[in-house]
């Protein structure tokens, strides 16, 4: 019979570390690719995946399955994102390749915005046009960098890893009703911002 993730970590916090190398082979995967959406660095991801499983372990005796074991990692896998926000915050390194679609709900109106809409329309000549999109992505990245990290985390959860709302508030531990007004307030800094 295949136990549960909570069953595992219970076992594990009574000294039976195989029990977490199952947890490990579970969710590994999906930890680097979440945290990979934050940080756009594979490397870096693999060494926080790393790091979130060792704090986990270390916090196996005061672990109790109040929320599930999934909440509950991707929490501390989100706080070391962070962390390496918090370090990285006076140089962004923060790719954008990725096209920055996101629906918001206001008063019952679903209204689709790009990003990249927000920023002027500067009318270049060919030549220019590479430039400028890498100008705008900077502009970009650092209006988003410069969220607080409750707001910043919401885009970039939506944006980068295409998140639904209640999937979000569901690993931040708030209502969805939060997590709309988190990122309402967001886009609406980032139009001041750019």
């Amino acid at each position: 019979m295949k136990l549960s993730d909570e069953e595992l970590m219970i076992s594990c916090s009574k000294d039976k570390p195989e029990a977490f190398a199952i947890l490990m082979r579970r969710y590994q995967a999906r930890l680097i690719k979440y945290i990979n959406g934050f940080v756009r660095n594979n490397d870096l991801a693999q060494d926080l995946t790393q790091e979130a499983f060792l704090r986990a372990y270390r916090s196996r005796k005061t672990y109790t399955p109040k929320a599930s074991f999934a909440a509950w990692i991707y929490r501390i896998a989100t706080n070391l994102c962070y962390d390496e926000f918090r370090k990285k915050r006076s140089s962004p390194t923060m790719s954008l390749n990725t096209p920055f679609t996101f629906q918001i709900t206001e008063k019952g109106d679903e209204e689709t915005i790009e990003l990249y809409e927000m920023l002027p329309d500067d009318s270049v000549s060919p030549p220019d046009v590479e430039i400028e999109k890498e100008e705008q992505k900077a502009r970009l990245r650092s209006a988003i960098e410069s969220l607080s990290e409750k707001h910043r985390t919401v885009i970039l959860m939506h944006v980068y890893k295409g998140m639904e709302y209640a999937e979000i508030a569901k690993q931040l531990g708030c209502s969805v009703g939060t997590i709309k007004s988190r990122m309402h307030y967001a886009v609406k800094s980032l139009k001041q911002m750019l």
